[in-house]
């Protein structure tokens, strides 16, 4: 079959998103407490004004549905999956088809690495759409010709980004620059229309870039820039350390090496892979992926520099790619595979929890209930939320941690009134 390989990565980002809806990945984390104030308030919810637009994306399909009628707590736990992933890998797929047939299709593969599958675990988060969108953004500027149609998505996409995400300091620079040389290739000279849209999308970046600074300078939270500074411990994971190899070995191959030095190269990144890909402990605990939102969004800006300085050579032979090529599959398909397996977990773990949040007849510890007896997917606060969701009620349910004294949105114990009243939980979400 022509182009397998790349048919397996589509089909692959397809799966993760088939197995994050059916198992309920939404609820991982803060996704709990979200969809339960959500649902309870019938509103949206946010809390950062700088990233509404990216917010106001991945929650309105859960909002539409309350608006008409549906109360199945266990399809709106889909729905609210799919709104959190779905919009992501949708934005990824879409860069791959658009740069399907070109030299640049492994580049995006090795985007897709370094950001989504390094950090997409927690679902809830404006980086996981930031990134995806701005990935969106590059391949279609990168394209040789733009269509109308295009450039429509690029300006629907700009005003996403307009309010989105911090990392927009650097990511809105890097699209403003694209838009702007784009804009003055000769062949747009004759459509003004064409040179106006990308004027408009270019100041959208540029109004990205001044929200996100503006953000950073004064947050909502004065802690949020010191964790995202914090997460810099993270560069000792071994995650880290696998995706710092595997983007050296791929910009190394740029270079004329002999044939082989490229094999060699190779078969050392493919070693690698293999031992991460069957070391369980090489893969960080979920939570970190909350942590590793920031490094993410920094190894996606200097991958894409650094591959803007190598790809210059505008013309170059199969021969001379298929190692590239070959490694960043190998990167792809081992942080995917471990993706996959670290949801089959979660899942595991989480009919583990309903099976125990069904049996307490009071609000017990998480730690006093010895059928949890793994907190790989613990989540500091939000045990009440998510036993809420997955009982239906407020009776009873697994609460925090005994010894726990951080915030949590709400007293379980002091719930006088069912916060999710009139929505039907017809059978266990993990039967």
């Amino acid at each position: 079959m022509k182009n397998i390989e790349k048919k397996a990565v589509i089909a692959t980002l397809l799966l993760i998103f088939l197995f994050s809806v059916i198992y309920g990945r939404g609820l991982y984390g803060d996704g709990s407490s979200f969809l339960m104030q959500i649902l309870s308030s019938g509103s949206m919810l946010y809390f950062d004004k700088p990233r509404l637009h990216a917010v106001i994306f991945t929650q309105f399909p859960v909002l539409i549905a309350l608006n008409y009628g549906y109360t199945d707590l266990n399809g709106l736990i889909r729905l609210h999956s799919a709104s959190l992933i779905g919009p992501t890998l949708a934005a990824w797929i879409m860069a791959l088809v658009i740069q399907y047939r070109s030299r640049y299709f492994w580049d995006f593969v090795l985007l897709i690495s370094v950001s989504f599958l390094s950090s997409g675990f927690f679902p809830v988060g404006e980086y996981n759409i930031t990134y995806a969108m701005v990935g969106l953004c590059l391949a279609i500027l990168l394209k040789d010709n733009l269509r109308p149609v295009e450039l429509l998505v690029l300006l629907f996409i700009s005003f996403v980004l307009v309010r989105s995400y911090e990392a927009m300091v650097f990511l809105g620079p890097m699209l403003f620059c694209l838009a702007i040389h784009k804009s003055n290739d000769q062949k747009y000279f004759r459509y003004r229309w064409v040179q106006y849209g990308l004027f408009v999308l270019a100041f959208a970046f540029a109004s990205a870039f001044a929200i996100a600074g503006w953000s950073i300078m004064y947050p909502r939270d004065p802690g949020n820039l010191s964790g995202a500074a914090s997460s810099i411990y993270l560069v000792k994971s071994k995650v880290f350390i696998f995706t710092f190899l595997m983007v050296g070995i791929y910009s190394l191959l740029h270079f004329r090496f002999s044939t082989r030095l490229k094999l060699l190269l190779t078969t050392f990144a493919f070693a690698i892979s293999c031992i991460f890909l069957f070391n369980a402990k090489s893969w960080f605990p979920a939570a970190h992926h909350y942590a590793y939102r920031s490094l993410a969004g920094g190894a996606m800006f200097g991958t894409c520099c650094l591959l803007f300085l190598l790809r210059s050579k505008k013309n170059e032979s199969h021969a001379e790619s298929k190692y590239r090529n070959a490694i960043a599959a190998c990167f792809f398909f081992s942080l995917a595979l471990h993706f996959l397996v670290t949801t089959l977990h979660y899942r595991d773990w989480m009919r583990n929890f309903e099976l125990a949040a069904d049996n307490v007849s009071s609000w017990v510890p998480i730690d006093q209930v010895s059928a949890i007896k793994d907190d790989a997917f613990l989540w500091d606060w939000s045990n009440p939320s998510l036993s809420i969701i997955l009982r239906g009620d407020h009776q009873s349910g697994i609460a925090n941690r005994s010894d726990y004294n951080g915030w949590q949105p709400f007293e379980p114990n002091e719930l006088t009134n069912n916060p999710l009243a009139g929505y039907q939980k017809l059978s266990r979400f993990f039967d």
